[in-house]
């Protein structure tokens, strides 16, 4: 326990948001995004931090148009969070592959 104490403490994830950082850095179980690390991780999940979320971000990373986050989240401190992110990441999406 004091193992992942000391995770959730330093990265700030709880484990279902550690179980979605395996998901997009791949596992035993997928092979995840490709081009996102550890670094790229952390920050998609502080921006989408569930499994809607992570849908979202796929959408999100595939879209050609101005994405509305709004659409789909009603948090509006989420939302600029993840305006943010991708006004961040626009460019770096385009080598990431899902």
């Amino acid at each position: 326990w004091h193992v992942m104490d000391g995770i959730q403490g330093e990265l700030k994830l709880d484990r279902p948001q550690l179980i979605l950082m395996g998901l997009l850095l791949g596992c035993d179980y997928c092979d995840g995004v490709r081009g996102v690390g550890i670094v790229n991780a952390v920050e998609i999940l502080r921006a989408f931090p569930d499994v809607p979320g992570l849908q979202e971000f796929r959408n999100w990373m595939y879209s050609t148009d101005r994405f509305d986050f709004a659409e789909k989240c009603s948090d509006p401190v989420m939302v600029r969070a993840r305006q943010e992110f991708a006004s961040k990441h626009a460019k770096i999406r385009k080598n990431w592959e899902a």
